[in-house]
């Protein structure tokens, strides 16, 4: 893996439960954001998807590990949300790690 992280400027972690109402099912959703060094940031682009496939490949999630990049707006963050059952899903991927 790279070592681009350098064109990360900041992180910010929020946690949240939502409900999908159409199936009655209560999901934790686990979301980073990052904000990246404004300029050029391929590189950076880069080495946010070689963690996504690294985190995707080395715990072998129910749910994968996705990454989102903002089609317009603020164009310098990246967010990458997991889904999980429960919050004992989520803890045990942390008991892994």
């Amino acid at each position: 893996m790279s070592n681009d992280a350098g064109r990360v400027a900041a992180t910010d972690t929020v946690a949240a439960t939502h409900t999908r109402h159409n199936q009655g099912v209560t999901r934790f959703n686990y979301i980073v954001i990052a904000q990246l060094i404004p300029g050029p940031n391929v590189a950076a682009l880069e080495w946010s998807k070689e963690v996504t496939a690294y985190i995707n490949d080395t715990y072998k999630l129910a749910q994968p590990l996705k990454l989102y990049q903002p089609l317009f707006g603020e164009l310098n963050k990246v967010t990458w949300s997991m889904e999980f059952e429960n919050l004992a899903a989520y803890e045990a991927l942390h008991e892994q790690a």
